[in-house]
């Protein structure tokens, strides 16, 4: 062999190219005198320390033949050791297995690619950049002690998830062999993972968390009310906590030495909108894994067997939606919630992580969904430097109405019930109507002028938010069925004539099957829908359908069906009158109506419409901008709500206008006095009385009544400025004789509490307490209160 590798040494390089030598690398060319062992020259490296070496898969080059170091780098060994080096060695160790039949190692070939691998991670924890490796393919061990394909193989690095796919005895094929088997000692786990990111992307293995995830079982999910969770998203979109957030995450970037930029911003505000919060019980997860593809591809997901777990919170996450699942039934359903939204944001900043004290300052801010906006004082106390942040990137988040307020009565004009299926990019622009008093009484009308009529008989309405249509989808889009923060939604769409009428057959048919509160609204929309003045583009044809529907009522209101023929369009295109064989309501084409309830309701309409278009013939709702940046014009009305709502990006009064909810005052008082009812009533009983149960609930029927005179003065600041209990702070603001009189009943009761709980007394319970001279004094001014409110509020 000297001879050899002299000529080699010594021949001219133009006789000889190195591209001839490295065709050798894979032949044994390399003698071992020692060991009597030839090698390929790829198995050879130049410099390294003996306790490196795995024989015979990788040897330091032999001493003897020391002057030849350089033929041998020409014939494909190594200079010193690399990532490279080793993977060779596993590559060896997996072609000698398979020549041998099977995937099975010996004592010795394990042991040996147990050392290939540490101190592949020990060469790999120096690289700074993506590593080549030689080859095709790169392998690692398996947990089941096989070598494998590193691209097929998965990293662990969830506890959570591994001991839930062990109990499911997943084949242990496919996971990396553990890195505690590996190191013992002298090298952090956490770190050979973070490592990984250097190996070629087409070799890399997957991480356990990018293969599995976890999802709620929805079947067993029993949805509460969406209190607390529209508390929880109006937190987490609003701008205290966000602004917070980011002031955090800017501080731990100028301190790594990382400028800040707008980018970082607006990246974060969009995570912020994507979360959501679902308020319910049943709370049961369950494992999902994605078949792992040859090439490094991903599959379908497969359920695992035997991995359900109940739950009280839970955090789904996918590309699109992040939602947190939890339930109030839990005592420490507020501390769980809060860990996870850590959990998550911390993901988020996972690049630049939070160091432990700012993470403790996150889960602090977390903890504020009570009191946001005592967070921008703690970060202060807390030495987070402040600084402005561009409101810009919160535009979007309140471009849309906030569920639960009030429609003013402002924007009625713009509400619009001329459409069928309600489309995604419609969600959040939805207005329920809660209350119509049209439909709940036949009210006297004479007397009364067009402005009186209309304040009598205004809708209430308040926005919503649509979470999703529910299935299945109804052929008749009246009847379609959305699910949202607190009701179902339907509505309604057009066709042809002959259509129309077979459409408003099947939806009256269907409506006089509901209770009449239920068909009274489902005919409104109806008769909305197609009123001639509704569809001014299309009087003629509407007017037609209108009259069908006059008829279709008249039939329904006498107990007959309605019948196919009675859509034959010979008969309204004549001009003619039209009336009913039974009845002597009727609708002619000069816009003349009948007189059933639903007539009356559309005479009631009819004045209010004009009422509205001489109140708003003077106003003008314009988009704010100027010069040539303005798109629509300075005056005039826009097409319909949404348009303005749109243009004006940001929901802002220019003055503010208080809504006056009458029929839910009504409401309010007659219950206020129902419950005093109650009081009078129980203070008589004859056996055991327990006055405190009296005082009770005279402070409920003073409490109701001062509530039923705010949503007669202001219903949009129930919920708001008005809440509570404490008679003194409701009655601010009202009639100075109510403040007296809330304050003479608030100093007789004392604590509102005390009428119930022993806790807050000393010797006696709260039936020893309340004596009879209290109980009447209570009753007697939750009398005054109720008599001043129905002189002062009650319309």
């Amino acid at each position: 062999m000297d001879e050899i590798y002299y000529a080699l040494k010594n021949a001219p390089d133009n006789d000889i190219t190195n591209q001839y030598l490295t065709r050798l690398s894979n032949i044994p060319t390399v003698y071992f005198p020692d060991m009597k062992l030839v090698v390929p020259a790829k198995r050879v490296v130049i410099s390294c320390k003996e306790e490196e070496e795995i024989h015979p898969y990788l040897l330091k080059c032999p001493d003897s033949f020391s002057q030849y170091t350089n033929v041998f780098i020409r014939l494909g060994a190594s200079k010193e050791l690399s990532c490279d080096s080793f993977a060779c060695a596993l590559r060896c160790l997996k072609e000698k297995t398979l020549k041998a039949g099977g995937p099975e190692l010996t004592p010795q070939e394990y042991s040996d690619a147990i050392k290939a691998m540490q101190y592949f991670f020990r060469y790999l924890a120096f690289e700074t950049k993506t590593i080549t490796i030689s080859g095709e393919s790169l392998y690692f061990l398996s947990e089941a002690e096989t070598i494998e394909n590193s691209n097929m193989l998965v990293v662990s690095n969830n506890m959570y998830f591994k001991s839930a796919l062990d109990r499911s005895n997943t084949e242990r094929r496919m996971f990396l062999i553990g890195f505690g088997t590996l190191f013992e000692k002298n090298m952090r786990i956490d770190n050979c993972v973070e490592n990984l990111q250097y190996l070629p992307e087409t070799q890399k293995p997957y991480l356990l968390t990018e293969v599995v995830v976890e999802r709620v079982v929805l079947d067993n999910i029993k949805k509460m009310t969406r209190n607390e969770a529209l508390k929880l998203e109006e937190f987490i979109h609003g701008t205290d906590f966000l602004y917070g957030f980011l002031r955090l995450y800017r501080h731990t970037l100028e301190l790594q030495g990382i400028k800040w930029n707008i980018e970082i911003e607006t990246k974060f505000a969009n995570h912020m909108k994507k979360v959501t919060f679902e308020q319910c019980s049943g709370i049961e997860t369950v494992l999902y894994m994605k078949n792992i593809e040859s090439g490094r591809k991903l599959g379908k997901e497969v359920l695992i067997e035997n991995t359900n777990e109940k739950r009280f919170v839970h955090t789904e996450i996918s590309e699109k939606a992040v939602c947190v699942y939890f339930d109030t039934s839990d005592s420490n359903w507020k501390q769980n919630v809060k860990k996870e939204i850590t959990v998550y944001l911390n993901g988020l900043t996972c690049e630049k992580s939070f160091d432990a004290q700012t993470s403790l300052n996150l889960s602090e801010i977390i903890g504020m969904f009570d009191t946001p906006r005592e967070i921008e004082m703690y970060l202060s106390q807390a030495r987070i430097k402040e600084y402005t942040f561009e409101t810009d990137i919160l535009d979007e988040s309140y471009s849309y109405p906030i569920p639960g307020d009030i429609v003013e009565e402002r924007f009625h004009r713009y509400l619009d019930n001329d459409f069928g299926l309600i489309y995604e990019f419609d969600f959040k622009f939805v207005a329920l109507e809660v209350d119509d008093p049209s439909f709940d009484a036949e009210l006297e009308e004479d007397g009364e002028d067009d402005e009186q009529q209309n304040g009598k008989y205004t809708p209430t309405y308040m926005y919503v938010h649509i979470i999703r249509q529910l299935e299945p989808e109804n052929e008749l889009p009246l009847f379609q069925e959305y699910e949202i923060d607190f009701a179902k939604l339907p509505k309604c769409f057009p066709q042809t004539f002959q259509e129309a009428c077979k459409e408003v057959r099947k939806i009256l048919t269907e409506a006089w099957k509901k209770h009449e509160n239920d068909r009274k609204r489902i005919v409104k929309r109806l008769m909305l829908k197609w009123h001639p003045d509704k569809n001014p583009d299309n009087v003629n044809f509407c007017t037609k359908v209108f009259q069908y529907i006059q008829q279709c009522l008249n039939r329904l209101d006498n107990g007959l069906d309605l019948q196919e023929e009675d859509d034959d369009s010979d008969s309204h295109t004549t001009g003619r009158n039209f009336s009913s064989n039974t009845s002597g309501t009727y609708w002619s084409s000069s816009g003349s109506y009948g007189n059933t309830r639903y007539d009356r309701y559309w005479r009631r309409y009819d004045r209010g419409r004009r009422y509205n278009e001489s109140r708003y013939s003077n106003t003008s709702y314009n988009n704010t901008s100027s010069g040539n940046n303005s798109s629509r014009g300075t005056s005039g009305y826009y097409r319909n709500f949404h348009s303005y709502w749109r243009s004006s990006r940001r929901y802002t009064h220019t003055s503010y206008e208080p809504y006056h909810w009458y029929s839910m005052a009504r409401i309010w008082h007659k219950q206020a006095e129902l419950d005093l009812r109650q009081a009078r009533e129980s203070i008589e009983l004859q056996e055991h009385p327990q006055y405190n149960w009296s005082c009770y609930n005279a402070h409920q029927a003073a409490e109701k009544a001062l509530k039923a005179a705010w949503y007669s003065k202001d219903a949009k600041k129930i919920g708001i400025s008005v809440s509570g209990h404490d008679l003194e702070a409701l009655a601010r603001d009202l009639d100075p004789s109510l403040r007296v009189v809330a304050r003479e009943m608030s100093n007789l009761t004392g604590d509102y509490s005390a009428m119930r709980y022993p806790r807050t007394h000393t010797a006696q319970v709260p039936s020893e307490i309340y004596t009879r001279t209290k109980a009447t004094g209570m009753i007697e001014l939750a009398q005054k209160i109720i008599t001043l409110v129905q002189n002062s509020y009650i319309r």
